[in-house]
């Protein structure tokens, strides 16, 4: 079983702003992450996202 843990990147600014402007498979290309977190990721909408970043950001 594998134990390592996956990064995170869902409170990554650069990594949210991505979300709204790629497809999924460059945002695997990019980011090395999996299919299924990228599809459960971009089902966010468009001003979740943005809400996000913001309070990321601050």
């Amino acid at each position: 079983m594998n134990t390592e843990k996956r990064p995170t990147y869902i409170n990554n600014p650069d990594y949210l702003r991505d979300l709204l402007i790629l497809t999924t498979k460059q945002m695997r290309a990019k980011w090395g992450v999996g299919r299924n977190a990228v599809y459960s990721h971009q089902r966010m909408s468009g001003s979740e996202i943005r809400q996000r970043i913001k309070a990321v950001e601050s």
